[in-house]
C-alpha cells in the first residue's frame, strides 16, 4: 500500500524504517494479535499533516511489549516525552486537589463535571482485536460487577443492554425504549461511533 500521504505517527515511523514492518510482522501477541491489526487504524486513514494521530492502536496488553519498537516512539511523541522506563503514578490523595479557579471567586457556580475512567478487562482482547465471544465475556463481567459485587456499595448499578441486544441473558430484548430515551437525554447512553478511525478499529463491530 501506498502511505506517502498518511500523517499517523506510527506510519510516520514505518516510512523512515521500511524495514520495521518486515521485522514485526512476524510477531504475535500470545492471544493471536498481530502487527497488521495494531497499525489498522494509520493504514485504513490518512489524515492530515496538521490533526496528527497515533496511527496504532494495541489489540491487548502484550502489544505495547511484543510491538514495543512501534509503540514507545508514539507514547513518547503522544504523552510528552513519556518514556518506555517510566513508571505511572496513581494518588488518590483529594487534599491535593488544586483550588477552583479564580473565577469562581466571586460566588460563581460550577454547571457541569464530567469525569470518565476507561479500563481493560484482563484476560480479553481490547476493542479492536476482540471476538464476538470476548465481547459477551466483557458484558457478562461488567454486568456482574455492576449488579453483584458491587451490590449495597455507592458505585452499584444496573446494566442497561442496547435496544435490540440479544446478547445479556438478564435483559434478552435490551433496555425499553423509553429507558433508551432517559439515557440519552442525561447524556449516558453510549453513542453509535461514527469516526472513520474508531470505525477501522473494530468499535462498531456487533
Amino acid at each position: 500500500a501506498d502511505l506517502s500521504g498518511h500523517h499517523g505517527a506510527a506510519i510516520v515511523a514505518l516510512r523512515e524504517d521500511p524495514d520495521m514492518y518486515r521485522r514485526l510482522s512476524s510477531c504475535k501477541t500470545r492471544k493471536g494479535v498481530k502487527f497488521a491489526k495494531c497499525i489498522k487504524t494509520g493504514v485504513d486513514n490518512p489524515g492530515h499533516a496538521l490533526v496528527r494521530s497515533p496511527g496504532i492502536t494495541a489489540g491487548d496488553a502484550a502489544c505495547y511489549d511484543v510491538f514495543r519498537e512501534a509503540f514507545d516512539p508514539v507514547i513518547a511523541a503522544w504523552h510528552d516525552g513519556y518514556s518506555k522506563d517510566a513508571t505511572h503514578l496513581t494518588d488518590m490523595d483529594p487534599t491535593k486537589i488544586l483550588d477552583l479557579p479564580s473565577a469562581l471567586d466571586g460566588g460563581g457556580s460550577v454547571l457541569s463535571v464530567y469525569a470518565e475512567a476507561v479500563r481493560n478487562l484482563e484476560g480479553i482482547c481490547f476493542t479492536n482485536a476482540c471476538t464476538f465471544e470476548d465481547r459477551g465475556r466483557a458484558e457478562e463481567v461488567m454486568a456482574s460487577a455492576l449488579e453483584v459485587s458491587l451490590q449495597g456499595e455507592s458505585l452499584a448499578g444496573r446494566y442497561f443492554p442496547l435496544q435490540g441486544s440479544q446478547s445479556f441473558v438478564g435483559r434478552p430484548s435490551g433496555m425499553s425504549y423509553d429507558e433508551e430515551a432517559s439515557l440519552r437525554d442525561k447524556g449516558l447512553l453510549f453513542k453509535e461511533p461514527d469516526s472513520p478511525v474508531l470505525v477501522s478499529a473494530g468499535f462498531r463491530r456487533h
